[in-house]
C-alpha cells in the first residue's frame, strides 16, 4: 500500500479495482449459477444476467459505501488519510482476496457445508487482514515504525 501511496492514487485505477472486483465476484459465482440453474430448471442466460447486473453494478457501489463508513470511522480516531486512500485500501484489500474468493466459489458449488463454511471464513479473514493493515497504513504511517531520537 506504500508504495501505491508514493507513486500516487488516481480515482480511476481505484474504478477499475472496483469494477474488476465486481467481474471476478461474478467469475466465483457461475459454479453456482449453474447448479441452481440445473436445480430449478431455470434459465442460465437469465441467473447470469441477474448476477452480473449484482456484480458489476451493486458490487462496487456497496464496497464505495463500506469504504466511506472505514473513513469516517478512522477519522473519528484522528486518521490522517484522505478518502481516495481510503478507498484503494479498500479495493486492494478486495482485490487480494480475489483468488480466495474464487475458491471459496468453486467449494460452494461442489463441497459440503462445512468446507464452504471453512473456505468463506478464510476468505474473510484474509480481507480484513489486509484491509487492517491497508487502512493503518493510509492513516497512521508510523505507528508501526520505530521512532528514534536525533541527539
Amino acid at each position: 500500500m506504500r508504495k501505491q501511496m508514493d507513486v500516487g492514487i488516481r480515482e480511476e485505477q481505484t474504478l477499475f479495482y472496483a469494477l474488476f472486483f465486481g467481474a471476478m465476484h461474478l467469475v466465483s459465482q457461475m459454479p453456482n449459477i449453474a447448479v441452481k440453474a440445473t436445480k430449478t430448471e431455470q434459465s442460465i442466460a437469465n441467473l447470469t444476467a441477474m448476477q452480473f447486473a449484482s456484480s458489476v453494478f451493486i458490487t462496487p457501489l456497496v464496497i464505495y459505501g463500506i469504504a466511506l463508513v472505514f473513513h469516517f470511522i478512522m477519522r473519528a480516531f484522528n486518521g490522517a488519510g484522505l478518502g481516495v486512500q481510503t478507498r484503494r485500501a479498500v479495493f486492494w484489500a478486495a482485490i487480494v482476496s480475489v483468488p480466495f474468493m474464487l475458491i471459496s466459489g468453486i467449494v460452494n458449488s461442489v463441497a459440503p457445508f462445512y468446507y464452504v463454511l471453512v473456505a468463506g471464513v478464510i476468505t474473510t479473514l484474509v480481507f480484513a487482514w489486509v484491509l487492517a493493515a491497508n487502512l493503518t497504513e493510509v492513516h497512521f504511517p508510523n505507528s508501526g515504525k520505530k521512532q528514534t531520537k536525533n541527539i
